[in-house]
């Protein structure tokens, strides 16, 4: 019961002979996402997928991963100057969400007003869901709340998170998320 776009997994062994069918396109939609089921950086992620070759072509970059996935791509909101997209991450119980911008990999705490003032409990709801799930204590997922209102997890469990620190790195995680993470662990 976790909330994820339409999505199609293609497993390695079938990529050879896997077409996409008109009923495909129907249901994902097009452009689609061509993703890899496993992997990370983005390596063998397509936004702007149209056709086998683009699942092709994802699965020569992403070669570790077993499965590839055709998902919608979605259309985020948009929140007084912040795309819906969410970089949510849950640490031995506690949810810390941020704003994320794939595109720019920009980072921001979400306060506690703005989760109240744009209902963003789903984000709450979701990540304890795949957590329950997934029996991981320290993971991050990507959750977009899409045009037509529905909150989506779209990278669902990462378990490397990037804890690179914004002072450091200016795609980093804002410092003060990575200090509270560190004081949870520690």
């Amino acid at each position: 019961n976790i909330p994820v776009p339409e999505t199609v997994i293609v497993p390695r062994s079938e990529l050879e002979t896997f077409r996409i069918t008109d009923e495909i396109r129907a249901y994902v939609g097009e452009p689609f996402v061509v993703k890899p089921g496993w992997g990370g950086g983005g390596l063998g992620v397509n936004v702007e997928g149209h056709s086998e070759e683009d699942l092709r072509r994802s699965a020569e970059l992403a070669y570790s991963s077993d499965s590839f996935l055709i998902q919608k791509r979605l259309k985020p909101v948009e929140l007084e100057g912040h795309i819906g997209w969410f970089r949510v991450f849950h640490v031995l119980g506690e949810i810390i969400p941020c704003w994320w911008e794939p595109p720019r990999n920009q980072y921001q705490l979400v306060t506690p007003l703005q989760r109240r003032l744009y209902k963003l409990d789903p984000l709450t709801r979701i990540v304890k869901k795949i957590a329950r799930v997934s029996k991981m204590q320290l993971f991050t997922t990507e959750i977009c709340l899409n045009s037509d209102g529905r909150f989506l997890a779209v990278d669902y469990l990462n378990t490397d998170p990037d804890m690179s620190p914004k002072s450091f790195f200016p795609t980093g995680v804002p410092d003060e998320v990575i200090r509270h993470i560190v004081w949870l662990l520690v």
